[in-house]
């Protein structure tokens, strides 16, 4: 799947630079999710109960900058590793909680969502959190994309696609062939809406570039 999907985008071009670093980000999203899963099942419910204890106090709007900052300290690594991330993931890279004014409500905003987030993962709710590895995985192939076409690249729709509901823009066919490496399987509409969670956009911002995208099968 990969190779065609490069095939499709490049059009005869070399390829295997790029083939490369796609396989590396892959590798790195499998050894990602493995730590994933031992840090969940390290002492899940204790955790769970710490990050209750952080996220009610965020919740409660009245906690001064001490108390969560105690709060934080209990949290046991893996808790504070999770959120981290997610605060990572919501800030394009540029927040973790260290860097964060506890007396900034925007702030404070960010740190509710990635404690909401962390505790989703220690809570075992199925389908509520896609793995951030996953999520970095499919950034990294969006970066990848751009850098092969120099556009962002296009997602369709059911109801959008002018080809068809089976129809697939080369962005969506390179990031399928991506995912299908991990454990799955990825079904189209799946995939889509993970490119719209990878980049944090609506249906509506790539609905423009469709056609666009769409040409590179011409």
């Amino acid at each position: 799947m990969l190779v065609g999907a490069l095939k499709r985008i490049l059009k005869g071009q070399e390829s295997g630079r790029y083939e490369v670093r796609l396989e590396q980000a892959i590798s790195k999203a499998k050894v990602e999710l493995d730590r994933e899963l031992k840090l969940k099942n390290k002492g899940s419910a204790e955790q769970l109960k710490l990050l209750n204890n952080l996220l009610k106090s965020l919740e409660r709007g009245s906690s001064n900058a001490n108390t969560i900052n105690k709060r934080w300290n209990a949290l046991h690594d893996a808790g504070r590793i999770f959120i981290n991330r997610d605060l990572k993931a919501l800030t394009q890279g540029a927040r973790t909680y260290e860097l964060l004014d506890l007396d900034d409500r925007s702030d404070l905003a960010l740190l509710k969502d990635g404690v909401s987030s962390a505790r989703s993962i220690f809570a075992g709710k199925p389908g509520k959190t896609t793995p951030s590895p996953i999520l970095d995985l499919i950034r990294a192939t969006i970066s990848i994309y751009k850098q092969m076409t120099g556009t962002e690249g296009g997602i369709s729709s059911r109801e959008l696609a002018s080809s068809g509901p089976h129809y697939m823009t080369p962005l969506e066919e390179l990031v399928l062939a991506v995912l299908s490496y991990m454990d799955g399987p990825y079904s189209i509409d799946a995939t889509r809406e993970l490119i719209r969670t990878a980049q944090g956009r609506r249906l509506s911002d790539f609905t423009n570039v469709e056609s666009s995208d769409s040409k590179m099968d011409e």
